[in-house]
């Protein structure tokens, strides 16, 4: 399959992703804005918070491995806290956490490098092994399995999600970034992904 890389991505794209063993990422792109390309969602205490990673705008109109992330306001640190307000109760925040710090904190320079890095961190945990490959030059047209922006950001691909339990309100909200499903579910996440997968398929 052929992909756009999303930072900490959300569960369907990971559901899709399990489900092949040959993965190719697009590199020869331009950046997207306003894509899953620098934000993801998670569940805070009394909202869906938007986490998002600014980039240099001298970069934006660039190939996405040489766009650059702006830390000139220090948004990571904030970031990271943000994420252990809203998960620190989770029952796998303490195990899980240590792993993502560390990439949230190291002022990666290029936004694919740091999406690729958490993505890396999220196999590791989930057990996952995949044969990954990168393009060389852009493919406008591909014949088969291309799901580049099959993926956009508040349209969920999947009506019915199964439900599991979340730290914050009375409803499940679905599709959220991998973090909140691993926080909450631990290794079960891997399975849940297994049976979401079943569901998600392109038109």
């Amino acid at each position: 399959m052929l992909i756009e890389l999303h930072f900490l991505p959300s569960l369907e794209y990971m559901a899709l992703l399990l489900k092949h063993e040959n993965i190719t990422f697009e590199t020869a792109e331009t950046f997207q804005r306003q894509t899953y390309r620098n934000r993801c969602y998670i569940r805070a205490a009394n909202q869906i918070d938007r986490l998002s990673i600014p980039v240099q705008a001298q970069t934006k109109h660039h190939r996405i491995t040489e766009v650059q992330i702006d830390y000139s306001e220090r948004w990571h640190i904030s970031q990271w806290r943000s994420v252990c307000t809203a998960y620190r109760k989770a029952p796998y925040f303490e195990y899980f956490s240590p792993y993502f710090e560390p990439i949230w904190l190291s002022e990666t320079p290029l936004l694919f490098d740091l999406n690729l890095k958490f993505l890396q961190t999220v196999f590791k945990l989930l057990g996952i092994s995949k044969n990954i490959h990168f393009t060389e030059t852009f493919e406008k047209t591909v014949v088969k399995d291309d799901y580049r922006n099959f993926f956009e950001c508040g349209k969920n691909k999947i009506v019915d999600h199964e439900s599991y339990t979340q730290l914050f309100g009375q409803g499940f909200e679905a599709n959220l970034s991998i973090l909140d499903l691993l926080f909450c579910e631990g290794k079960n996440a891997r399975n849940y992904l297994e049976r979401l997968g079943k569901d998600c398929k392109k038109k």
